[in-house]
């Protein structure tokens, strides 16, 4: 083999080794991005959930407190 084709196995050996480590690298990314993104959703559908019940409770005092005005009982002094 001559020098030149021995530095252009070792070159395309270097770029293949190279591109292999990118290419791990990615798929790591993109699974470290998928479970950033599993985590993302549960932490938002869990505050959904604690913002229906917050709701629920507010609506629950608005009912209470209207139906006690609506008994004749105004606002105590």
């Amino acid at each position: 083999m001559t020098r030149l084709e021995e530095d252009l196995t070792r070159y395309a050996q270097d770029s293949n080794s190279r591109m292999k480590r990118i290419e791990e690298a990615l798929s790591s990314t993109g699974e470290t991005l998928g479970h950033f993104a599993e985590s993302v959703t549960r932490a938002i559908d869990s505050s959904n959930a604690r913002l229906t019940r917050v709701e629920e409770n507010l609506d629950a005092l608005i009912r209470a407190i209207t139906r006690e005005h609506g008994n004749g009982h105004g606002p105590q002094s």
